[in-house]
Protein backbone atom coordinates (compact mmCIF):
# COMPACT_ATOMS: atom_id res chain seq x y z
CA UNK A 1 0.00 0.00 0.00
CA UNK A 2 2.79 2.42 0.87
CA UNK A 3 4.52 1.59 -2.46
CA UNK A 4 1.31 2.30 -4.39
CA UNK A 5 0.95 5.63 -2.57
CA UNK A 6 4.57 6.56 -3.38
CA UNK A 7 4.08 5.61 -7.05
CA UNK A 8 0.85 7.59 -7.21
CA UNK A 9 2.49 10.64 -5.64
CA UNK A 10 5.48 10.32 -7.98
CA UNK A 11 3.25 10.14 -11.05
CA UNK A 12 3.66 6.52 -12.07
CA UNK A 13 0.24 5.09 -12.66
CA UNK A 14 0.04 1.28 -12.55
CA UNK A 15 -0.63 0.84 -16.29
CA UNK A 16 1.14 3.97 -17.50
CA UNK A 17 3.49 3.47 -20.44
CA UNK A 18 5.90 6.26 -21.27
CA UNK A 19 5.56 7.58 -24.82
CA UNK A 20 7.86 6.02 -27.40
CA UNK A 21 10.60 8.06 -29.08
CA UNK A 22 8.42 8.16 -32.19
CA UNK A 23 5.46 9.54 -30.24
CA UNK A 24 7.72 12.10 -28.57
CA UNK A 25 9.08 13.18 -31.97
CA UNK A 26 5.55 13.46 -33.38
CA UNK A 27 4.44 15.55 -30.42
CA UNK A 28 7.50 17.80 -30.69
CA UNK A 29 6.92 18.32 -34.42
CA UNK A 30 3.25 19.11 -33.84
CA UNK A 31 4.23 21.65 -31.16
CA UNK A 32 6.75 23.26 -33.53
CA UNK A 33 4.26 23.44 -36.38
CA UNK A 34 1.52 24.89 -34.16
CA UNK A 35 3.87 27.53 -32.77
CA UNK A 36 5.17 28.21 -36.27
CA UNK A 37 1.66 28.70 -37.61
CA UNK A 38 0.88 31.21 -34.86
CA UNK A 39 4.13 33.06 -35.51
CA UNK A 40 3.45 33.02 -39.27
CA UNK A 41 0.01 34.54 -38.61
CA UNK A 42 1.60 37.32 -36.55
CA UNK A 43 4.33 37.88 -39.14
CA UNK A 44 1.74 38.09 -41.94
CA UNK A 45 -0.17 40.70 -39.96
CA UNK A 46 3.02 42.67 -39.27
CA UNK A 47 3.93 42.65 -42.97
CA UNK A 48 0.42 43.81 -43.94
CA UNK A 49 0.65 46.63 -41.40
CA UNK A 50 4.05 47.58 -42.82
CA UNK A 51 2.61 47.60 -46.34
CA UNK A 52 -0.13 50.02 -45.33
CA UNK A 53 2.23 52.24 -43.34
CA UNK A 54 4.83 52.31 -46.14
CA UNK A 55 2.23 53.23 -48.76
CA UNK A 56 0.99 56.05 -46.55
CA UNK A 57 4.49 57.30 -45.73
CA UNK A 58 5.69 57.24 -49.35
CA UNK A 59 2.55 59.10 -50.44
CA UNK A 60 3.80 62.02 -48.34
CA UNK A 61 7.34 61.96 -49.82
CA UNK A 62 7.49 63.32 -53.36
CA UNK A 63 10.05 62.02 -55.83
CA UNK A 64 10.46 58.57 -54.29
CA UNK A 65 8.16 56.59 -56.57
CA UNK A 66 10.88 54.10 -57.53
CA UNK A 67 11.78 53.48 -53.89
CA UNK A 68 8.10 53.15 -53.02
CA UNK A 69 7.66 50.49 -55.71
CA UNK A 70 10.75 48.61 -54.53
CA UNK A 71 9.53 48.59 -50.92
CA UNK A 72 6.06 47.51 -52.01
CA UNK A 73 7.54 44.69 -54.10
CA UNK A 74 9.81 43.46 -51.28
CA UNK A 75 6.96 43.54 -48.75
CA UNK A 76 4.65 41.73 -51.16
CA UNK A 77 7.32 39.07 -51.73
CA UNK A 78 7.77 38.62 -47.98
CA UNK A 79 4.04 38.25 -47.49
CA UNK A 80 3.77 35.82 -50.40
CA UNK A 81 6.50 33.68 -48.83
CA UNK A 82 4.97 33.42 -45.38
CA UNK A 83 1.21 33.79 -45.77
CA UNK A 84 0.51 30.20 -46.91
CA UNK A 85 1.97 28.95 -43.63
CA UNK A 86 -0.30 31.23 -41.62
CA UNK A 87 -3.24 29.50 -43.28
CA UNK A 88 -2.27 25.84 -42.90
CA UNK A 89 -4.53 23.48 -41.03
CA UNK A 90 -2.63 21.18 -38.71
CA UNK A 91 -3.77 17.66 -37.95
CA UNK A 92 -2.01 15.35 -35.52
CA UNK A 93 -3.24 12.35 -37.51
CA UNK A 94 -1.41 13.60 -40.61
CA UNK A 95 1.80 13.85 -38.62
CA UNK A 96 1.41 10.29 -37.37
CA UNK A 97 0.53 9.09 -40.88
CA UNK A 98 3.44 10.79 -42.66
CA UNK A 99 6.01 12.23 -40.30
CA UNK A 100 8.55 12.88 -43.08
CA UNK A 101 6.07 14.91 -45.12
CA UNK A 102 5.11 17.01 -42.12
CA UNK A 103 8.77 17.54 -41.25
CA UNK A 104 9.25 18.72 -44.83
CA UNK A 105 6.47 21.25 -44.13
CA UNK A 106 8.50 22.50 -41.16
CA UNK A 107 11.56 22.84 -43.40
CA UNK A 108 9.52 24.68 -46.05
CA UNK A 109 8.29 27.06 -43.36
CA UNK A 110 11.91 27.71 -42.32
CA UNK A 111 12.88 28.49 -45.92
CA UNK A 112 9.86 30.76 -46.40
CA UNK A 113 10.56 32.68 -43.18
CA UNK A 114 14.23 33.01 -44.15
CA UNK A 115 13.22 34.36 -47.58
CA UNK A 116 10.71 36.73 -45.96
CA UNK A 117 13.34 38.00 -43.55
CA UNK A 118 15.71 38.77 -46.44
CA UNK A 119 12.93 40.61 -48.34
CA UNK A 120 12.00 42.56 -45.21
CA UNK A 121 15.59 43.63 -44.58
CA UNK A 122 15.86 44.74 -48.21
CA UNK A 123 12.68 46.82 -47.91
CA UNK A 124 13.91 48.31 -44.66
CA UNK A 125 17.21 49.30 -46.26
CA UNK A 126 15.45 51.02 -49.16
CA UNK A 127 13.41 53.05 -46.66
CA UNK A 128 16.53 53.93 -44.75
CA UNK A 129 18.41 54.92 -47.91
CA UNK A 130 15.76 57.48 -48.88
CA UNK A 131 14.80 58.59 -45.36
CA UNK A 132 17.06 61.64 -45.19
CA UNK A 133 14.68 64.54 -44.70
CA UNK A 134 11.74 62.14 -44.53
CA UNK A 135 11.37 61.01 -40.93
CA UNK A 136 8.29 58.85 -41.61
CA UNK A 137 10.41 56.59 -43.84
CA UNK A 138 12.92 56.02 -41.03
CA UNK A 139 10.02 55.00 -38.80
CA UNK A 140 8.78 52.61 -41.49
CA UNK A 141 12.27 51.13 -41.70
CA UNK A 142 12.13 50.46 -37.96
CA UNK A 143 8.68 48.90 -38.27
CA UNK A 144 9.87 46.62 -41.07
CA UNK A 145 12.95 45.68 -39.03
CA UNK A 146 10.62 44.45 -36.27
CA UNK A 147 8.85 42.22 -38.78
CA UNK A 148 12.26 40.94 -39.94
CA UNK A 149 13.05 40.08 -36.32
CA UNK A 150 9.77 38.16 -36.15
CA UNK A 151 10.80 36.21 -39.27
CA UNK A 152 14.14 35.38 -37.68
CA UNK A 153 12.41 34.22 -34.49
CA UNK A 154 10.14 31.99 -36.59
CA UNK A 155 13.12 30.39 -38.33
CA UNK A 156 14.87 29.75 -35.04
CA UNK A 157 11.77 28.40 -33.28
CA UNK A 158 11.43 25.81 -36.03
CA UNK A 159 15.03 24.70 -35.55
CA UNK A 160 16.49 26.57 -38.52
CA UNK A 161 19.13 29.21 -39.00
CA UNK A 162 18.98 32.41 -40.98
CA UNK A 163 20.88 32.12 -44.27
CA UNK A 164 23.37 34.91 -44.67
CA UNK A 165 23.33 36.75 -47.99
CA UNK A 166 26.79 35.43 -48.92
CA UNK A 167 25.63 31.84 -48.29
CA UNK A 168 22.50 32.20 -50.39
CA UNK A 169 24.41 33.78 -53.29
CA UNK A 170 27.02 31.02 -53.42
Amino acid sequence: MALALVCFAAGCAPNSVPPSEEEQAEAALMDQLRAGKVQAEGLSAAIQESQAAAAEAFADVPGQEEAALEVADRLAAALESIQPFAQIVLDGEEIRADFAQQDDLRKEMITAADDAQRDLLSASQVCLDVSEGAEPLAAISDQIDLAASDAQALVESLGGQITLEEESAG
